[in-house]
């Protein structure tokens, strides 16, 4: 089926509670609106994982649906980077996108252009520097960080083994960084509320 072109296409981000009627609203809009529906929760990017996280049935207008295997890591800096490719070819095709999803972080991170994220690290060197504080200590690692970035050095809890770990990764991996850059979309926000009552029976009820 041909779509048909928007002149000025809308990016449409729905933002509610779990089990508020955020899907139901998106698919009606997108038929409406001949757009695409772009998903927004963290947990229905993983394959298998369809109890509980209300998956649609007609997935065909879905992008971002069952991406990876449970086994993986995946975050806001994979999912940004996934949406920014879909939002670049839907807007260079005149198409709206609705954006529609449990997890309020990603809808923000996107909407609202954060800048500098980082991706999950390299595992490769995510092992390294394990394995480098095993044969030579924390102080290594402190002393590597400081070399390469001071000014991070300066910030970090230095005694804590972990922020030291992440903080090398980030300095050795730079191409990890995401900056959020939105096509030129006319945007729109929408909040779906219900009573308390209701949401809760809903809740259950899934």
């Amino acid at each position: 089926m041909d779509i048909p072109r928007a002149e000025n296409p809308l990016l449409i981000g729905i933002f509610g509670a779990t089990a508020s009627g955020k899907s139901d609203l998106a698919e009606s809009l997108a038929t409406r609106l001949n757009a695409c529906i772009v998903n927004a929760d963290a947990f229905q990017v993983y394959k298998g994982l369809d109890i509980g996280t209300n998956k649609p049935v007609d997935r065909a207008n879905y992008r971002l649906l069952d991406l990876v295997e449970p086994t993986l890591l995946f975050g806001v800096g994979e999912w940004i980077r996934h949406a920014l490719s879909i939002l670049e070819t839907e807007f260079e095709s005149h198409r709206h996108v609705i954006v529609c999803g449990g997890t309020g972080f990603y809808l923000r991170a996107l909407f609202e252009e954060y800048a500098n994220m980082h991706a999950q690290p390299n595992e490769d060197l995510r092992v390294r520097l394990m394995e480098e504080e095993r044969s030579y200590g924390l102080p290594h690692l402190v002393s590597l960080l400081r070399n390469l970035a001071p000014e991070t050095a300066m910030t970090v809890d230095l005694a804590n083994p972990v922020r030291v770990r992440r903080a090398l990764e980030k300095a050795l991996d730079p191409q990890t960084q995401i900056t959020v850059k939105l096509p030129p979309f006319r945007q729109l926000k929408i909040g779906v509320e219900i009573q308390r009552e209701e949401l809760w029976s809903r809740i259950a009820r899934r």
